[in-house]
């Protein structure tokens, strides 16, 4: 079986306004509770402009410059990607210690990781999938989980962490049979 958010939400699951440090401790809770192994496997900072950015055109520039210098890298892209986990975390701590770079829910810099996981931590016991899960911090937090499961308890109980951790609601309507 596997999770992953339904089409009319299909970036993932909102976390509203939800703040880049307490998105970290939840998901570190979260990792600690319900996942056994996993992987960093990519991760990547963007620019999610609104109208006015637009229009005012220098928001990009500013953006493009200020993770030039931080990241000490020169680059002609639009966003940052293919980041290291140590990029991401210099990244990640930045937007935390400047809630200025983003607006909670609205514009501003995004900070994405990508995570592989390999077992679950199913009431104590590992259990093996292959199960990705991507956290968009800062601008427009959201999750995107594509979760693998074998059995419906192991559903259950990851959904029942998320629930608890406040972080989401994995609705079982959006489970798929594998093929």
């Amino acid at each position: 079986m596997r999770y992953s958010p339904p089409k009319s939400s299909c970036w993932g699951h909102s976390l509203g306004k939800m703040k880049p440090e307490k998105q970290k401790e939840l998901f570190d809770k979260f990792f600690g509770l319900a996942v056994d192994e996993y992987s960093f496997s990519s991760g990547s900072v963007c620019y999610q402009p609104d109208l006015q950015d637009i229009l005012q055109n220098n928001s990009f520039l500013e953006f493009d410059e200020y993770f030039q210098r931080l990241l000490n890298i020169k680059q002609s892209q639009p966003d940052f990607s293919n980041l290291s986990e140590k990029q991401f975390e210099i990244c990640l701590k930045e937007i935390i210690h400047n809630p200025s770079l983003y607006v909670s829910g609205k514009t501003g810099v995004a900070v994405v990781a990508c995570y592989q996981i390999k077992a679950w931590k199913i009431a104590g016991k590992r259990v093996p999938t292959h199960s990705m899960l991507i956290i968009y911090f800062g601008a427009k937090p959201i999750i995107t989980p594509m979760f693998n499961f074998k059995i419906m308890t192991e559903f259950e109980y990851i959904r029942q962490v998320l629930k608890e951790l406040e972080i989401c609601k994995l609705n079982p309507k959006h489970i798929k049979k594998s093929h």
